[in-house]
């Protein structure tokens, strides 16, 4: 029996996209393991998209890039949880180990480098256009790399689309469909940015805001606004294939999960994250005509609201978005790690 070990944590994009690899290695001489954190979060996406599937949870920390007291403590409980990880890789003896990405990833694959008897090929797939510190270190750990936004061979890993359906009330509607994702740590600002432009989304569009995690907003109660905490993966699916058109932070899932259902979008970077590499995914789409991106700075409610009206006019932007061969490569990654078996 062949064993394999994907692993990722930390958000639903590091997560998902290990759905359709699984689905496709899984078989009567094969085995696949899924390791993530410990969070709830983690543990609510696995056991929504991991039937049949063995799951593992391992606590860690990481190295903040700003100045933080939990910095002190953390190099002990990544220590801790690399021994810990070593404990979980001796007990599967995985065949191979594919990692994708998420601070989770580093005890792992420290573990499967230095403390195993044997060596086990080791993958990795990076979502973003730009590696940050410790996705160069996890490169040098790796066998191979895989990229998202590689110039000759991308492989982007999304979600599968199979047998996807609109919302039937999305459809019915009446005006057009604004879906709105912050992800969780960015959603704030954008919730925030609907609820200034009320009034004007009340009288012409269908909103449906997608809050994060407990960030719900407070008296809004219309016919035409909806607003969820959190979507099934398959759910979040259906409401982007029901969008007219989508307000969006760039984190490289998304954006690929839009493109690839042929949305038009309007990006908003995270100003905060790693490197600004939101910044980056952003531009790559935008460049190519495929989105229309606003930095945080730059975006106040008359210049969203102008947008939106341009956008939904935009047939250049509908035609470069149906001509594109931007597709899902789960596949692809599927057979690159049977190789190594």
């Amino acid at each position: 029996m062949k064993k394999i070990l994907l692993v990722g944590g930390g958000s639903g994009g590091h997560i998902i996209p290990l759905k359709p690899i699984a689905e496709r290695l899984t078989g009567e001489d094969t085995s696949v393991h899924v390791l993530t954190t410990n969070s709830a979060l983690d543990k609510k996406i696995v056991e929504e998209n991991f039937e049949n599937i063995t799951h593992h949870g391992l606590s860690t920390d990481k190295i903040r890039a700003y100045r933080s007291w939990k910095n002190i403590l953390a190099p002990l409980k990544i220590l801790r949880a690399i021994f810990t990880a070593r404990r979980i890789v001796k007990a599967i003896q995985p065949d191979v180990v594919f990692l994708k990405g998420g601070f989770l990833c580093f005890p792992v694959a420290v573990a499967a480098k230095f403390l195993m008897s044997k060596k086990i090929p080791m993958i990795l797939h990076e979502s973003d256009i730009l590696a940050g510190p410790l996705t160069k270190i996890l490169m040098k750990l790796s066998d191979k790399t895989l990229k998202s936004f590689d110039n000759k061979n991308p492989m982007p890993l999304m979600a599968e689309q199979k047998d996807i359906t609109v919302m039937p009330h999305l459809e019915q509607a009446d005006r057009p469909v604004l879906v709105v994702c912050g992800g969780s740590q960015g959603a704030k600002f954008l919730n925030n940015l609907v609820v200034s432009c009320r009034d004007f989304l009340e009288q012409y569009m269908h909103t449906a805001l997608i809050t994060g995690p407990k960030k719900s907003v407070k008296d809004w109660n219309s016919g035409h606004f909806e607003q969820h905490e959190m979507l099934t993966t398959r759910d979040l699916q259906r409401y982007i294939l029901s969008a007219d058109v989508l307000l969006i932070r760039s984190g490289a899932g998304l954006l690929f999960e839009v493109v690839t259902a042929k949305k038009p979008s309007i990006t908003v970077p995270h100003p905060h994250g790693r490197g600004y590499h939101q910044y980056y995914n952003a531009r790559f789409f935008a460049d190519r005509g495929l989105t229309k991106m606003i930095e945080e700075k730059d975006i106040t409610p008359n210049i969203f609201i102008k947008d939106l009206q341009n956008i939904m006019k935009n047939k250049e932007m509908q035609q470069n978005l149906q001509a594109s061969t931007i597709s899902n490569k789960a596949s692809h990654v599927a057979d690159i790690i049977q190789s190594y078996l």
